[in-house]
């Protein structure tokens, strides 16, 4: 099972823009996007290609940081390339 974490340090700037900027790339990646509470996010994808689910959960701290958890069923063997690929865009 793939599981990728990357860190962000935003601005003030980027942190009020972070809503609109999900919503862009969930409807770029045809994804699903849900917003359980103003801090957290999580954006669900089906690469059609491979039948593979991958999940992106998005945490926002009070601290400016945004962690990003990419998520799925791929193996990490040949270091999961489907799934760092979507986490990478």
């Amino acid at each position: 099972m793939a599981r990728l974490e990357m860190q962000l340090e935003l601005s003030e700037a980027a942190i009020a823009d972070l809503p609109q900027a999900l919503e862009q790339s969930a409807l770029e990646l045809n994804a699903q996007l849900c917003w359980p509470d103003p801090h957290n996010a999580s954006i669900a994808l089906m690469l059609s290609k491979s039948n593979l689910l991958v999940r992106i959960l998005v945490e926002l701290n009070s601290a400016g940081k945004c962690v990003l958890l990419c998520s799925s069923s791929e193996g990490m063997g040949n270091r999961a390339p489907l799934t760092t690929a979507v986490l990478e865009q």
